[in-house]
């Protein structure tokens, strides 16, 4: 290993695991929902802009036409708003307006106006976009350019690969420009207009030679204070490491997969050759790997829209699925700037990525983190539900095509702004009502990755995943064709599979190993449907956190089984028997795994809550009691 190699690991190591030069995601980009109030809102994110860190918080109105995106950086500092789509000039807010002051955990935003804190309802709904300066990822500053200095110059080397930029003079009524590293030579687009193609001249303009940005006036009716904004394209770096891709890809009028090399949160793109508008998608307001997903033009002051899936959420990138004009028309060039989704640095505590919950009514359910997915069961007699943010809700009985007994895609109520519920932070809404246990999580290295996939007319072997260790088990599930629950992994053996929608015992099929990058694909239920969508589930063992196992039981007597580390039993657990038939069992801390009987459900059936004395408690264990039938046994547990 070379000497810079081993600094580079190192500095990663230090930080807990993470990204270019040591960054975790989660530490510099922030995709946050919040509901207007009317009154001072402060909105913690997790990212430290105090002090002499810098950064850059994007604040826009999401359902109510009529008012740009207004924009604040540490650099001009608080209270000095810029609009992207707007050509005025800087405007410096009094009182309790604008926002007010950034945070060691976030920002603070005032009162007013309208266009960031109005406290009217649905109408209030508001994403904040918040990116912190680091290297190889975001860069802010200011420079002025005048009689003196008419082409000033910028040192972005702290990005490494420069990818995008925008920049304006921030005293003159101008437009942002932008620089693309996949535009023609010596080309900008204005972020303005949706009907402005890319242009060659014209002053102001920017030019960048490897790492150098100038900025060319011209005459002194352009000379000012510019504000700039880059991004780094990550592109060279291990996909793992990434935390921004600026790219391009060339439209075919169907599935047009681009591989990332990670799950995007957030992605911004526009074509360069033909009149259209840039557009913006997100998974804080609803992007998912089919259906209808929200998608808006982040620099006019149209309302956030609705739309059935131009553009799929993948766990590896983005596919994009139709032939409009603004995402994937034949032959049309699309520059792009996608930024990873978090999280990025392991975790060793189970709390902070699962949570156990028994919710009753119609309402939201508060959950400490932004959940990926959730298993719900009603305690009267209904089948289990898979939920997910990025795909519609499965019943686990049901191996139909498309949606199970609903039309409605996932709900998770996200900084309380979905369907209008307020929370403080995060929450879980399912589609069902009553009385009902939730076992919910969130995506997380080395512990439990959801995987959306899109399988085209050519089958292939395999699929990237994110849990970057050698997943135990996978759930597959074909989300747009008939198709069983396939279930596979090491722990089962090799070749060997279950269904979850089935009690049968082991299967045989043909099904590779997976790897520490990739989930191996085989028969219909394992990715083998050609032109369909697909969703797998990757769960690992990592100590005190989850356990993925196996142990054997004898009817009358007691079974101790160990799960690494866990320092209170298990708060899920999911039981099925191998060696024969057997129910698949769901045990669930919010109702109970006490001694002496514990209520459970049953994944592969449609029944209510039943009890009955089958698992105890320990405490870097659980115990088989003598009621279980006898028989080997799989199981995924988590702390």
């Amino acid at each position: 290993m070379s000497g810079a190699k081993k600094l580079f690991k190192a500095v990663e190591a230090s930080a807990g695991g993470g990204g270019a030069s040591g960054n975790v995601i989660e530490n510099v980009f922030s995709d946050q929902l919040y509901l207007g109030t009317g009154a001072s809102l402060t909105i913690n994110n997790g990212i430290d802009l105090s002090g002499s860190n810098e950064g850059l918080v994007w604040l826009r109105r999401r359902k109510t036409s009529g008012e740009y995106s207004s924009v604040y950086d540490t650099i001009r500092g608080p209270q000095k708003q810029l609009r992207f789509g707007d050509s005025q000039v800087e405007a410096t807010q009094t009182g309790n307006n604008g926002l007010t002051s950034f945070n060691s955990n976030g920002f603070t935003i005032s009162n007013g106006p309208i266009g960031i804190n109005y406290g009217g309802g649905y109408g209030g709904a508001y994403q904040s976009l918040t990116f912190k300066k680091a290297n190889n990822f975001f860069h802010v500053s200011t420079v002025v350019a005048d009689a003196g200095t008419p082409n000033p110059t910028v040192d972005l080397s702290a990005l490494g690969t420069v990818g995008m930029i925008w920049v304006k003079p921030k005293d003159l009524a101008q437009q942002f420009m932008c620089w693309h590293k996949d535009l023609s030579a010596n080309h900008v687009i204005d972020l303005s207009a949706s009907n402005v193609q890319e242009r060659s001249s014209g002053n102001p303009f920017i030019t960048i030679s490897g790492t150098t940005l100038t900025i060319t006036s011209g005459t002194a009716s352009n000379y000012g204070t510019y504000i700039i904004y880059a991004w780094a394209d990550n592109s060279t770096i291990a996909s793992e490491n990434q935390l921004v891709r600026c790219g391009t890809y060339t439209g075919n009028n169907s599935n047009n997969l681009i591989d990332l090399g990670f799950e995007p949160e957030f992605l911004i793109g526009k074509a360069i050759n033909t009149n259209s508008s840039w557009y913006q998608f997100d998974q804080s307001s609803g992007w998912t790997g089919y259906g209808y997903s929200s998608v808006k033009n982040p620099f006019s002051n149209n309302t956030e829209q609705s739309a059935n899936a131009p553009i799929q959420l993948c766990s590896t990138g983005f596919n994009c699925t139709n032939s409009d004009v603004e995402y994937n028309y034949q032959s049309e060039k699309y520059i792009y700037m996608a930024i990873r989704r978090a999280p990025m640095r392991a975790t060793t505590d189970a709390t902070n990525i699962y949570q156990s919950l028994q919710p009753s009514g119609s309402g939201a359910t508060a959950v400490s983190f932004r959940p990926d997915f959730a298993f719900e069961g009603l305690n009267s007699s209904g089948s289990v539900r898979f939920h997910a943010r990025s795909i519609n809700t499965k019943q686990l009985t049901d191996t139909n095509s498309g949606d199970s007994s609903t039309t409605k895609t996932i709900h998770y109520d996200y900084a309380g702004v979905t369907n209008g519920h307020s929370l403080s932070g995060f929450g879980f809404l399912g589609d069902v009502t009553g009385s009902r246990q939730v076992a919910v999580w969130q995506n997380q290295r080395g512990v439990c990755d959801l995987v959306n996939f899109r399988v085209g007319s050519s089958l292939i072997s395999s699929v990237r995943h994110n849990l970057n260790v050698v997943p135990e088990i996978v759930i597959y599930r074909c989300q747009t064709a008939t198709s069983n629950w396939g279930v596979a992994g090491s722990v089962l053996g090799t070749n060997k599979f279950l269904n979850l929608n089935n009690n049968n015992a082991l299967g045989t099929a043909t099904i590779s190993a997976n790897t520490s990058t990739h989930i191996s694909l085989g028969g219909n239920d394992f990715g083998g449907i050609a032109n369909h969508s697909y969703s797998a589930i990757c769960f690992a063992s990592q100590s005190g956190v989850s356990k993925v196992g196996t142990f054997s039981h004898t009817t009358g007597s007691t079974t101790s089984v160990s799960v690494n580390g866990f320092t209170s039993g298990v708060r899920f657990l999911m039981l099925k028997r191998t060696d024969g038939t057997g129910n698949w069992y769901w045990f669930n801390s919010a109702v109970g795994i006490a001694s002496g009987g514990e209520s459970y459900k049953l994944f592969d059936l449609s029944q209510s809550l039943a009890s009955a004395d089958l698992i105890d408690n320990g405490t870097d264990t659980f115990i088989a009691q003598s009621d279980l039938a006898t028989g080997d046994y799989f199981f995924i547990a988590m702390a």
